[in-house]
């Protein structure tokens, strides 16, 4: 009541007055003794809510009011300036503890050793301090108000429009705010919310509990949250930001390089983006960020990248998209992994799909294929292939694409058609495939000529010749083919006569071979004596000339001679009936006896004896109806001769078709060897052909090799051919020349004989070899037969034997 009586102006000061009141003063007869609490606590509020209040003091001290309407209330000293409201106690002087102050126009102070500099600012609490810089000055002209509040014990707001509210809370700067205590607000419209929250630096906003907002503008939202760095932002419990531009959002999250974002509980980025619980974004360059986005997510590499709960990417500029999936390994870079659980871990390499897995490259420059030769060379390189083999090289080519792994695989569809040519590098699909091997074949030509051509859907037929037979057998990856000869054997018999069997064939050279040995081997014939049972001569038996009474045999190397004694001893020559002397012939009986024309000797059962001494001269004359000869001694008729003749041309006559036989086999071998040649020629064909397939598609490499390896394999059987065919036809030139190397006869005379032509010929197949009678001169080997007319039928066995000798050794 007493406040409300002087509100109403019955005490009244001016501006320029000053108003003392104590216990003792009376208002309407009353004193202030009494009420002095209810009268403090009055002038309180009424200098709060009602201008042109009074200044009390209340105890001890003093209280001033200067210039306006303001009000001091205190227990030792107060100031109050233009309606500012001061309100302090002083309690203990030894501890410092001033009076409040309100220094400020408007300014409010309460609380010991509060303080409050600017216009209209607040300080509430015990050592509460709103100061700035516009504290001192200013007056109701205009000017424009910027108040800071502090509220709290040992709060500041120290700056225009600073705010503190909170034991020891600061606010230092300009707009500045800090709630809570032991909060921090530094800085020029710094925001620092929580205990012990701290905004450092100017537009930083820090908080929650111990949360720090360490940069321009950074914020930090959340205890313990740490935002440092320009525009830097931690959001959440425990997160971290340590860069300029940087943000980190979730409970445990890391952002520590400038421009970074962690999102997600327990996330870490370093220039990179991480999101989700546990991602990881670790590269640190701000140009070479990296991005995980998914629960345990990594991407730990310079321009890495990794999508989906538990992908990682390890190593420089890496990709991986999908659950679990991976891309990259040391000093593997530049991979790419898509899909869940695929991993690209090569360089370069690509894993498309599902459970995908790149291998190391396996790239080659080139391939090796067949000649005309047969032998291995390589092709031209390939466009595209491997240059240096160093996965470490970025100009090598050595990546790969999997759409697979080692037991699962995909097909890649719907592939446009690629180019194709010697440096394309573009996929081809399947209709090209099956183009190339459509036309891929090779051709077939005789000798020379064009005769036909074998694509892929085409076949080749081997089929039996006159005398081969075609043998085709298929292997495991290959098939050879085998031309089978057709041969037949030749028999030889016991005459030297050659016989094939069957239907006709070749022959081999060993077959030619055989039969003319066995023609010489088997060949024989028949010796008698005396028209007996006779003797077989073969070729290895011998045929020994004995000598016989007056008769002497000699031998001389390879010549036989048979001729009588000097002095031969007959014991009588018989003359039947009539001895017919011819027209001036003579006959004498002692010494020597000529007989000229028809001589009519001996007689049935009639024997002509000579004398010794006798010659014999028949002058070119016949001997007629000689019977056979059957002892040794006999003499042999023409009709024997003729039988001899016939063994010796049957000889002839086999010498002459073994020699057909090795022409036969002869013209055979060259055959086989023109097959054979034809053979070659085709095969070394198709080796070209499928050496241009193998070029022109890999997919084509598989029937290719397959056609070349048959090609080869008939080019061996034809080269096999071709040296047995050569080495027969080696043999019977072998044989043939034998053969046509004949047979020597020479030829002597007796004592006076005569020889027409040569002494020495040289007999060749098929020539005839005449035997002339006249004188009794026959002489095969230089057998020389010696002039008795008397004793021609003891010579003839000898002449006989002789010839047969020399059949023999033919």
């Amino acid at each position: 009541m007493a406040v409300s009586e002087l509100a109403k102006g019955h005490c009244k000061s001016s501006s320029n007055s000053t108003v003392e009141v104590s216990d003792k003063s009376e208002v309407k007869g009353k004193s202030f003794a009494g009420i002095k609490t209810i009268a403090i606590t009055s002038a309180v509020m009424m200098a709060v809510v009602v201008p042109n209040a009074f200044a009390i003091q209340a105890g001890s001290g003093e209280i001033k009011h200067k210039s306006g309407q303001g009000t001091a209330i205190a227990g030792g000293e107060a100031t109050g300036d233009s309606n500012a409201i001061a309100i302090g106690i002083e309690n203990n002087k030894q501890w410092g503890e001033t009076r409040a102050k309100a220094a400020a126009p408007g300014a409010i102070a309460i609380g010991t050793g509060s303080n409050v500099t600017t216009r209209i600012g607040v300080a509430l609490g015990y050592r509460a301090s709103a100061t700035g810089s516009n504290s001192a000055t200013g007056s109701n002209n205009g000017d424009q108000d910027f108040p800071s509040v502090a509220v709290g014990g040992y709060t500041n707001a120290n700056g225009l429009e600073a705010t503190a509210v909170g034991g020891r809370s600061q606010a230092d700067g300009r707009g500045t705010a800090s709630f809570g205590a032991n909060a921090t607000a530094n800085g020029e419209g710094a925001t620092a919310v929580g205990f012990k929250s701290n905004a450092t630096n100017a537009g930083t906003t820090a908080v929650g509990t111990s949360s720090l907002a360490n940069g321009e503008t950074a914020t930090a939202v959340g205890g313990n949250s740490n935002a440092t760095g320009k525009g830097a932002v931690a959001l959440g419990a425990n997160t971290t930001t340590n860069g300029a531009g940087s943000t980190a959002v979730g409970f445990l999250s890391k952002a520590t390089a400038a421009g970074g974002t962690a999102i997600g509980t327990n996330t870490t980025a370093g220039t990179g983006v991480a999101i989700g619980q546990n991602a990881t974004a670790s590269n640190g360059r701000t140009d070479k960020a990296s991005v995980a986005v998914g629960a345990n997510a990594a991407a730990n590499g310079e321009l890495t990248t990794a999508i989906g709960t538990g992908a990682t990417a390890k190593s420089g500029e890496t990709v991986a998209l999908g659950a679990n999936a991976t891309a990259g390994a040391p000093w593997q870079n530049h991979a790419t992994a898509i899909g869940a659980n695929s991993k690209a871990v090569h360089q370069g390499g690509v894993a498309l799909g599902f459970y995908s897995e790149t291998e190391r490259a396996g790239t080659s420059t080139n391939f090796t294929v067949k000649n005309d030769s047969g032998n291995n060379i390589n092709t031209d390189n390939f466009a595209g292939a491997a240059k240096t083999g160093d996965p470490s090289d970025s100009n090598d080519i050595t990546r790969v694409v999997s759409v697979g792994n080692g037991t699962m695989k995909r097909q890649i569809i719907n592939v446009a058609a690629g180019r194709v040519s010697a440096t394309s590098t573009d996929a081809i699909n399947g209709s090209q495939l099956y183009q190339a091997m459509k036309h891929t074949g090779f051709n077939i030509q005789q000798n020379g000529s064009p005769k036909s051509r074998i694509n892929n859907d085409g076949l080749v037929n081997f089929t039996n010749g006159d005398y081969t037979t075609a043998v085709v057998t298929d292997g495991d990856n290959s098939s050879s083919v085998k031309m089978n000869v057709v041969t037949q054997g030749i028999s030889t018999d016991a005459k030297g006569m050659t016989s094939v069997s069957g239907t006709s064939g070749l022959t081999t050279a060993k077959t030619v071979s055989d039969a003319i040995n066995n023609a010489l081997n088997n060949s024989s014939f028949l010796l008698k004596a005396n028209d007996d049972a006779g003797e077989k001569i073969t070729r290895n038996s011998s045929i020994n000339i004995a000598q016989g009474k007056n008769i002497n045999v000699e031998r001389n190397g390879s010549t036989v001679t048979v001729k009588t004694i000097d002095n031969p001893n007959f014991t009588q020559v018989n003359v039947d009936k009539q001895l017919n002397v011819a027209s001036g012939g003579s006959l004498t009986v002692s010494g020597t006896s000529n007989l000229r024309g028809n001589i009519l000797l001996g007689g049935e059962g009639k024997n002509i004896t000579f004398q010794a001494g006798s010659t014999v001269d028949m002058h070119n004359n016949k001997i007629t109806n000689v019977n056979n000869g059957t002892a040794k001694t006999d003499a042999v008729n023409k009709g024997q001769l003729d039988d001899v003749s016939k063994v010796a041309n049957a000889a002839n006559t086999t010498a002459n078709t073994a020699n057909s036989t090795a022409n036969a086999a002869n013209t055979t071998a060259n055959a086989a060897n023109t097959t054979a040649n034809t053979a070659n020629t085709t095969a070394n064909a198709a080796n070209t052909t499928a050496n241009t397939a193998n070029t022109t598609a890999n997919a084509a490499n598989t029937t290719a090799n397959t056609a070349n390896t048959t090609a080869n394999a008939a080019n061996t059987t034809a080269n096999t051919a071709n040296t047995t065919a050569n080495a027969a036809n080696t043999t019977a030139n072998t044989a043939l020349n034998k053969v046509n190397q004949g047979w020597n006869i020479n030829t002597g005379k007796a004592e006076g004989g005569n020889v027409e032509g040569n002494s020495s010929t040289n007999v060749q197949m098929g020539d005839t070899v005449k035997v002339i009678a006249g004188k009794i001169l026959i002489s095969l080997k230089a057998v020389k037969i010696l002039h008795y007319p008397l004793i021609i039928h003891r010579i003839l066995p000898a002449l006989q034997q002789a010839m047969v000798q020399q059949l023999a050794e033919i």
